[in-house]
């Protein structure tokens, strides 16, 4: 059973996307596939920007979290990347093994982060602590930030519902795509 798309959930989630459509000038669509709710698509300074919220479901086992995705699709292309993901267990378990994650030297954003890149200069350069603090601070549980080809993908493994929390989360992507403009690809 689909539990996002519908009733209070879904209208909120229209209402909200409608409200940023407004605000930057962009264009809602209805949902395009089942799991999946409205996005919402709007262009910045060349770089085309979307919102997509999928459903979560309940099965026999349990529930199957929803999400909130925004994409960032970069005209330049890149052989750079990078990923940012909350330190889960799974980290915790990377780590004590032996695999090592950047460290940025921000005791925060470290303890609360993995992160992996196929270029670490570039991605010091990328993550100023203004970013870092973006992050912490709209990205917050279960979220994932991934940079690969020139796209960039941040993604929290909820649905969000709080205009205050999209609102964040929409300006930590730009604020990374103004970074990312800036540093060379």
């Amino acid at each position: 059973m689909i539990y996002v798309a519908r009733g209070n959930t879904g209208r909120k989630i229209k209402a909200l996307l409608e409200e940023q459509a407004n605000k930057r000038n962009g264009k809602v669509t209805p949902s395009a596939a089942m799991f999946s709710g409205p996005s919402l698509l709007f262009e910045v300074q060349g770089v085309e920007v979307e919102i997509v919220m999928t459903s979560g479901s309940w099965t026999r086992y349990g529930s199957i979290p929803g999400s909130t995705c925004i994409r960032a699709n970069s005209p330049k292309k890149s052989e750079k990347q990078f990923h940012i993901f909350k330190e889960e267990v799974l980290g915790r378990i990377e780590k004590v093994l032996g695999f090592q994650d950047i460290q940025l030297g921000d005791d925060t954003f470290d303890r609360e982060f993995m992160i992996k890149s196929n270029d670490e200069v570039f991605l010091r350069s990328v993550l100023t602590p203004n970013v870092t603090h973006h992050i912490l601070s709209s990205a917050g549980h279960h979220s994932s930030i991934e940079f690969n080809g020139g796209h960039l993908l941040l993604t929290v493994f909820y649905i969000v519902v709080s205009r205050q929390q999209l609102e964040g989360l929409i300006n930590t992507v730009l604020l990374m795509v103004e970074r990312l403009r800036e540093v060379e690809l």
